[in-house]
């Protein structure tokens, strides 16, 4: 790993010193704003390690017309983003106002570069890996200071296309009942032959409009090994199988012992399914199961199959990483056509979320062709 810092150094250092020959001038400017050569150069730095664009195995015509290309690219973005930063200011989108978001961004970023450093010396701490840090951020032409700047704009920008999605017209009524009509259409088909594909389409909260059969709704509550512990005895099985299985067995006794207690309280009517998984750290989110199901373990799915009426709790079975119980909350009955009323905010999300994407792009092309945008002529070589 300490190679791979020590090309990533090599390299960003490589293009830094490619790019920075040029003159600072304004390569572009929109609405009288200049866009700056430095600032160009930079973020083709910065683009070109991040995708590990080496000068070192192409021709002097081949990296001229790669450069050329990037530079295009780059430039592109630069204006965009400098329109729609313009468009954030005009609706009071500031830095000012986004402080909290971008303070978070910025410890994001410098978190990640830490790792990165971490990952190859990971003694160090403190000053010593601040150093370090920005070391690195510097060799990419960077600094804490950009970095900020990347952050403040990143968050500006998020927070543009949020209000700009907000402005999305509202699907209409025949919008909605056409979206209805073909996925009832396309879910018939698939659901009639796959199982799966119904019980993953219950359990993603996407609108589903055709139910073939009944699902059972199951919980489950775990009573898990210690935390590590797994990942401890899979690694003690490389030298010492032996130590292994004693780790696992010691580790399965112990979850046992919490789960047999669990399932007293039950049997006793001490506690019931919710306080119990409440008192293990909160709700379990439900499961499906249909006769045809093979998402399943075989000791699953003969615990299920076993019960007979809602409210039923299962024996304590082994898992690979403890026991677990389930319980048995209901059923989710059957349905040929699921009611419009049911499903339409679901739909009206559905439908909302196929046109966000398009409806951004036309709002940023709008706002392109509204600004005044000079690009400049090349300098002569």
């Amino acid at each position: 790993m300490k190679k791979n810092i020590s090309l990533l150094l090599a390299l960003t250092l490589f293009l830094c010193g490619s790019y920075a020959r040029a003159e600072d001038r304004a390569v572009a400017s929109v609405n009288g704003v200049p866009i700056w050569e430095s600032e160009l150069l930079r973020r083709m730095t910065v683009s070109a390690v991040l995708n590990q664009q080496s000068g070192d195995e192409i021709t002097n015509e081949e990296r001229t017309a790669r450069d050329t290309v990037l530079r295009i690219q780059v430039l592109d973005a630069l204006i965009e983003e400098r329109v729609l930063l313009n468009e954030a200011e005009k609706r009071g989108l500031t830095a000012d106002f986004l402080r909290e978001d971008i303070d978070t961004r910025f410890r994001k970023m410098i978190g990640a570069v830490a790792a990165y450093v971490l990952a190859s010396y990971p003694g160090l701490e403190g000053e010593a890996l601040l150093e370090q840090v920005e070391s690195l951020l510097k060799a990419t032409g960077s600094s804490l200071d950009s970095y900020y700047e990347t952050a403040a704009t990143a968050s500006i920008l998020a927070a543009l296309e949020e209000q700009l999605l907000e402005e999305a017209p509202i699907p209409d009524e025949s919008v909605l009942r056409s979206a209805y009509e073909a996925l009832w259409q396309e879910q018939k088909a698939l659901f009639d032959t796959d199982e799966n594909a119904f019980e993953a389409a219950i359990l993603s909260g996407s609108p589903v409009v055709y139910r073939p059969r009944a699902l059972k709704m199951i919980q489950k509550a775990e009573f898990l090994f210690e935390e590590g512990a797994l990942a401890l005895i899979s690694q003690t099985e490389a030298v010492s199988p032996e130590n292994a299985h004693s780790m696992w067995e010691d580790q399965s006794i112990r979850a046992l012992e919490k789960a047999q207690t669990a399932w007293m309280a039950l049997k006793n009517g001490e506690l019931s399914f919710d306080e119990l998984l409440v008192r293990l750290g909160g709700v379990s989110a439900v499961n499906y199961y249909g006769e045809g199901s093979t998402r399943f373990s075989a000791a699953y799915a003969e615990r299920v199959a076993a019960f007979q009426r809602p409210g039923e709790f299962s024996m304590p079975f082994l898992m690979k990483n403890g026991y677990a119980i389930l319980f048995y909350q209901g059923d989710l009955p059957p349905c040929l056509k699921v009611d419009f009323e049911m499903v339409r905010q679901q739909l009206m999300q559905s439908c909302l979320q196929d046109s966000s994407q398009a409806f951004l792009r036309e709002a940023k092309e709008a706002l392109l062709t509204q600004a005044c945008i000079q690009r400049n002529e090349e300098p002569e070589e």
